[in-house]
């Protein structure tokens, strides 16, 4: 049992966020991708700590909901910022 597990520690929870119309299968997926590479890159992780979610956002909701709320959360550090190549993370 690690540490989080002794202290009852729900985390990593990850949030990934969408436009509506993927199949659940593409977002099955997605989650299932999203909780690897956690787990593969983070000690002390562990798949029964992990947990994603996804939300669909509508497209006319974006731009304020992600670029108005989300990327001026002075706690939220955007590591991948949008515009960038598998080669620029």
């Amino acid at each position: 049992m690690n540490k989080n597990e002794k202290e009852g520690v729900d985390m990593p929870h990850v949030i990934v966020k969408m436009w509506p119309g993927r199949t659940e299968a593409q977002k099955r997926a997605c989650a299932a991708a999203v909780a690897r590479a956690v787990v593969d890159t983070i000690d002390d992780v562990t798949d029964e700590l992990m947990s994603v979610s996804i939300m669909e956002i509508p497209q006319e909701q974006w731009d304020y909901k992600i670029n108005k709320i989300d990327r001026v959360d002075k706690d939220a550090v955007l590591y991948i910022p949008k515009g960038k190549t598998r080669d620029e993370w």
